[in-house]
C-alpha cells in the first residue's frame, strides 16, 4: 500500500479529537457564562456566537483555554478574554 503524505498528515490533525471535542463543549459553557460580563447575552444566539465566542475561539483555541479553565478557574479565563477586549479584538 503506497501511503500519501496526506493521509499520515490527516491521521496526526484528528488524532486530538478526543480532548478537542471535550474542551470545546465545556468551553461552550464556560464562554456563555462569562459573556454577560463582557455585554453580550447568550440567548441571542446570533449575536453571541459571531461577535463573542467566534472571535474568542478565534484568537484562543478551545485547548488552550480549557487549560487555563482547569488550572485558574474562569477568572483565568475572563483574563484571557480581557486580553481581546484591551487589544480591541473584541467589542461590544
Amino acid at each position: 500500500m503506497n501511503l500519501l503524505a496526506e493521509m499520515a498528515i490527516h491521521n496526526l490533525s484528528d488524532a486530538d479529537w478526543v480532548y478537542g471535542d471535550q474542551a470545546v463543549d465545556s468551553m461552550q459553557v464556560v464562554l456563555a457564562d462569562l459573556a454577560p460580563q463582557f455585554g453580550f447575552d447568550p440567548d441571542n444566539t446570533a449575536v453571541f456566537n459571531n461577535s463573542f465566542r467566534n472571535v474568542v475561539l478565534a484568537n484562543y483555541t478551545a485547548e488552550s483555554i480549557y487549560i487555563t479553565y482547569t488550572q485558574k478557574g474562569e477568572d483565568g479565563v475572563k483574563a484571557m478574554i480581557e486580553q481581546l477586549t484591551e487589544s480591541e479584538a473584541l467589542n461590544r
